[in-house]
């Protein structure tokens, strides 16, 4: 995406990898810009490996980009919506860091970009993309923070689920087979997973679990009710990517 303020890229989408080894060390520079733009990506630190630039995110622009309190997490947003930056930001460096916490990994860059897109009149849309250090949400001006975080929560996991306890089927045909760990038991311990490390109440377990429903199934009498769609990149599609 290349608009006249700002710049979103997927690594795979819009930048020229070469085929050698995906394990080859790899640095990446990005010159050129007009002055005041900010810039931020997941390749943004050291170690890199041609990997890492397939499955990353580059952002520019009028991007305001802010750290996570507790330093988990960078995001990356621009446009107005009805949360402030820092709530986000704040709400995103728990869930991340709630998650590393309990699987005993050490702090590394991640980072979140929110986007707006435009959507049918009365509509709410969440989606996004898992990449290796970094989730990119697209999202219309209506969507609330919860909607955003709740994703995060869920996707955040398939960092560790199903890769780090089992791994993915390699052949397609037995995929289906495998949802049942790498979705079922994924959105079974994400709630679980922050209500035991205090970032989330049970209240508010209960309430983001409604959340996720489809409106229609929430507010079947109320036609006027705002539809809600979270539509995320296939998660079995990134997974065989991620864990081939």
């Amino acid at each position: 995406m290349i608009q006249p303020g700002y710049f979103h890229l997927i690594g795979e989408t819009a930048l020229i990898i070469p085929t050698i080894d995906e394990a080859s060390p790899t640095r990446v520079r990005v010159t050129g810009l007009p002055r005041g733009w900010r810039i931020a990506s997941d390749l943004q630190h050291g170690g890199l490996r041609l990997a890492n630039v397939r499955a990353s995110v580059i952002v520019g622009g009028d991007f305001r980009v802010l750290n996570a309190p507790n330093g988990h997490a960078r995001i990356a947003i621009r446009g107005e919506w009805s949360f402030s930056d820092q709530e986000l930001a704040r709400e995103v460096g728990e869930i991340i860091g709630a998650q590393r916490d309990f699987w005993g990994d050490d702090r590394r860059p991640y980072l979140v970009t929110v986007v707006q897109q435009q959507a049918a009149p009365n509509n709410i849309s969440v989606g996004g993309t898992g990449l290796s250090d970094a989730f990119t949400f697209f999202a219309t001006s209506n969507a609330r923070a919860i909607m955003i975080t709740r994703t995060l929560a869920h996707e955040g996991n398939h960092t560790w689920i199903p890769g780090q306890i089992g791994g993915f089927p390699r052949d397609e045909t037995r995929e289906r087979g495998a949802y049942w760990l790498s979705e079922g038991f994924t959105e079974f311990l994400t709630g679980r997973l922050l209500v035991r490390q205090g970032v989330w109440g049970l209240r508010t377990r209960r309430d983001r679990r409604g959340s996720a429903l489809p409106s229609r199934l929430r507010h079947r009498s109320d036609k006027r009710q705002q539809q809600h769609h979270c539509r995320c990149r296939s998660d079995h599609e990134r997974l065989r990517r991620r864990y081939p």
